[in-house]
């Protein structure tokens, strides 16, 4: 296909990405989300692709695939919900690129689908989910030992001190459309990921949203924002998948489903000798017995009737 044939076949195809082709021609995509494009880009340059075996989750158009394919990844598999017609029927032929795409669903994918990678990009879908734990398991598995996964996805900025998922949902309108379900914050996604057998876990860029637009935050982990604020933006993580145990085994088993009975009944049993240690409450025996009984309130003459109020009551919400 010559360039010109090349150019007006562009037309025919809804493009999401931006990617190069030949002839110096460009799918026209959506500029106005190139800004997080590079903050992923940026943490791919930072892999060694050679040789290695990828697989693009949410791929769209390729720009992430095809990028790695640049850098010399031996296999690239992208799999979105929606495949893309144009990446098929243009991209891949026009760059002769041996990317493969895939029409599937991320919840559907497991370790037997496409095999185990060195690499899994996973950009711009972790919110959309209503099952995250779930589908990062699913990852972790089809992901080799030492292998590396990047995350970008949004997230909550606020309420670091504690391991947090902001889930918008019904009565609660979260930041974008209503897919977008599942906003950890940075803590939450550092424990999600340690607890799923990955290390070195690292925020590789944020970005706040803003009035009007966006911006870049610095990332210093040991200040990360603790207000009580609703603060929305993007980030994005590496981890490596370690062979070493991360938890116990019985706890893993525990989340799992394939709990042994009796190992559960030996901590039982174990746990009824000492009171709670968690970091949150210590339940002590005196507490235990303590009489559950509401307190006395004292008896306070009746007040005068407020009057009503045409002011709109504020909502106990922070964010809104």
């Amino acid at each position: 296909m010559g360039d010109q044939a090349l150019q007006e076949s562009l037309g025919n195809y809804d493009w999401y990405h931006i990617v190069d082709l030949p002839g110096g021609l460009q799918t026209p995509g959506r500029p106005h989300f190139k800004y997080m494009w590079d903050l992923v880009i940026q943490s791919l340059d930072r892999i060694d692709f050679a040789g290695k075996r990828v697989l693009d989750i949410g791929c769209r158009d390729g720009l992430f695939s095809f990028h790695a394919e640049e850098k010399g990844a031996a296999e690239i598999i992208g799999i979105d919900n929606f495949l893309s017609k144009g990446a098929v029927e243009v991209v891949i032929p026009a760059r002769k690129s041996k990317v493969q795409m895939v029409e599937m669903n991320v919840n559907d994918l497991t370790r037997e689908t496409f095999g185990t990678f060195d690499v899994i990009i996973f950009a711009g879908v972790l919110y959309h989910l209503r099952y995250p734990f779930w589908v990062m398991k699913r990852l972790q598995e089809c992901l080799n030992d030492g292998g590396v996964i990047i995350i970008e996805t949004g997230v909550l900025l606020s309420m670091n001190q504690h391991p947090m998922m902001f889930c918008p949902a019904g009565e609660v309108k979260g930041p974008y459309d209503p897919t977008s379900c599942t906003f950890f914050n940075i803590t939450g996604m550092r424990c999600t990921l340690q607890s799923m057998g990955f290390t070195k876990i690292k925020v590789e860029s944020m970005i706040q949203h803003i009035k009007g637009g966006h911006a870049i935050i610095a990332v210093d982990e040991k200040n990360l924002d603790k207000t009580f604020d609703r603060k929305i933006g993007r980030a994005v993580f590496s981890a490596i998948k370690t062979n070493e145990a991360v938890n116990d085994k019985w706890v893993d088993d525990y989340w799992d489903g394939i709990q042994d009975p009796e190992e559960l009944r030996k901590r039982g049993i174990l746990a009824q000798d000492k009171p709670h240690q968690g970091k949150e409450a210590t339940v002590t025996e005196a507490a235990a017995t303590l009489p559950l009984e509401a307190p006395k309130r004292k008896s306070t003459p009746a007040a005068a009737p407020k009057k009503k109020s045409n002011k709109k009551k504020k909502s106990w919400w922070p964010w809104r």
